[in-house]
């Protein structure tokens, strides 16, 4: 009898107990994450005093500037789409070499090629994030290209910083020439035509090589064509070879039977992307022009679209190359820790960027390549790694992010003739994070 009564009133003591801690429970009337806690633990809290921050990420709201000349043209209520540059890391991280990476490339079978200071060429197996093939060299390793699908043999050629050119087979190395002494100086870069049957190298003594793939003889030599180190080379489908190097020009050649002649010069650009890439199809050239990024068609030269970094006080340097499908393209800037990808016309009428592919801190790409399929983008870095980004096959379906104005402030800053505005927009799935970077734009009827 007494065990059932202390039972009944330890049910009783339960059950105020819970009461009391539902009466003090907080509650909030939004869902969300919580950033901020205010109070500690058995702190006492008053009436109306804040206890937490939290943030709701199922609606965004967008912030920008925009110039005063057209703030009469926007009204509450209109829409506006979001084009957001997505952060991605990557998604494999490559260890092996002991020195500056200084070349990269990919197979017709997705293998990752990697040349580097420490003299060595690796060979890496993507799928299982291993080193399958080292190459010693007696010099370091300064330039390096791959056949591409449409040739029947996988072959690799590895410029050196001591001039040497050497022809080897991707599976196991197996070199079928070597040549030493044509170049005076280190091969700073290489290109395989699209069939794989000539090969061409440029290097620091301003000549350009175009060599005979199954022999290893040189088939035209092109020493007055440049007046700076040669940076870049690239064949196109229609017989010819463009070129860039440290005198701030690109040539194309053209590159008949009976020998090589300059069909087009670009000149004074700003020389600081010195790989500076030619699409797949040999329409387009990329060109630096001060803090912009033109795309030039070819052979004429005429600006298809001019691309111009989001970051006013970033400058493109060091490579800008297009992706083999012609889509994307990606850049490097000298002082940032990311590349950017970008939409080419051929993919969006809007030149801004899709995604922002992060390096490791303190890291500085010197070099990238895509897969030919473009299914994946490879770099190289300063520190010795190869950092790898699958890339998305969507671009074309991505659906846009549209946003309703709230609010179009009426006062300019003083320091540019600029008014902000602001919109809000679902977050649908929290594919939107805060503090993220993006463009709005604002369709005028």
């Amino acid at each position: 009898m007494r065990k059932r009564e202390a039972l009944t009133l330890a049910e009783r003591e339960l059950s105020q107990a819970r009461t009391v801690l539902e009466m003090h429970a907080i509650r909030s009337a939004m869902s969300g994450v919580i950033k901020t806690i205010y109070k500690q633990p058995r702190e006492a809290v008053r009436r109306l005093e804040p206890v937490f921050l939290i943030q709701s990420h199922d609606r965004l709201r967008v912030e920008g500037l925009v110039d005063v000349e057209h703030v009469t043209q926007l009204r509450k209520g209109m829409q506006a789409n979001i084009e957001p540059n997505e952060p991605q890391a990557p998604e494999t991280i490559l260890l092996g070499h002991l020195e500056r990476i200084q070349a990269v490339a990919v197979t017709s079978q997705g293998e990752i090629v990697s040349g580097g200071a420490d003299r060595t060429v690796r060979v890496w197996d993507r799928a299982s994030k291993r080193e399958r093939l080292t190459l010693s060299f007696p010099a370091a390793i300064t330039s390096l290209a791959c056949t591409s699908p449409p040739a029947s043999r996988q072959l690799m050629v590895v410029g050196c910083g001591n001039g040497s050119v050497m022809i080897c087979e991707v599976k196991d190395g197996t070199p079928l020439w070597q040549a030493q002494g044509e170049h005076l100086g280190a091969v700073t870069s290489a290109a395989f035509s699209p069939d794989g049957q000539w090969c061409a190298t440029g290097g620091e003594d301003r000549s350009i090589i175009v060599w005979e793939v199954a022999t290893g003889n040189v088939r035209y030599r092109l020493p007055e064509g440049h007046r700076g180190a040669v940076t870049w080379l690239s064949f196109t489908p229609q017989a010819e070879l463009v070129s860039a190097a440290r005198d701030n020009t690109i040539r194309l050649w053209s590159l008949g039977e009976k020998g090589a002649s300059i069909r087009a010069t670009f000149a004074h650009r700003s020389g600081e992307v010195t790989q500076p890439g030619t699409s797949a199809d040999g329409q387009w050239t990329l060109y630096d022009d001060g803090g912009a990024l033109r795309l030039l068609t070819l052979p004429t030269g005429r600006n298809a679209a001019i691309f111009h970094h989001p970051s006013k006080a970033a400058r493109f340097s060091g490579f800008a190359l297009l992706a083999p499908n012609g889509n994307t393209l990606v850049t490097s800037t000298a002082a940032g820790n990311v590349l950017d990808l970008w939409p080419t016309p051929r993919l969006s009428g809007r030149l801004v960027p899709l995604r922002q592919l992060l390096l490791l801190p303190g890291s500085q790409a010197t070099c990238a390549a895509f897969a030919p399929d473009a299914s994946f983008l490879c770099a190289g870095t300063d520190d010795r790694r190869i950092l790898v980004w699958e890339l998305p096959s969507d671009f074309e379906q991505r659906r846009p992010h549209v946003a309703t104005l709230t609010l179009i402030e009426r006062d300019v800053a003083s320091t540019s003739p600029q008014v902000r505005v602001r919109a809000e927009l679902p977050n649908a799935g929290g594919r939107l994070l805060p503090g993220m970077t993006a463009t709005m734009v604002v369709p005028l009827r």
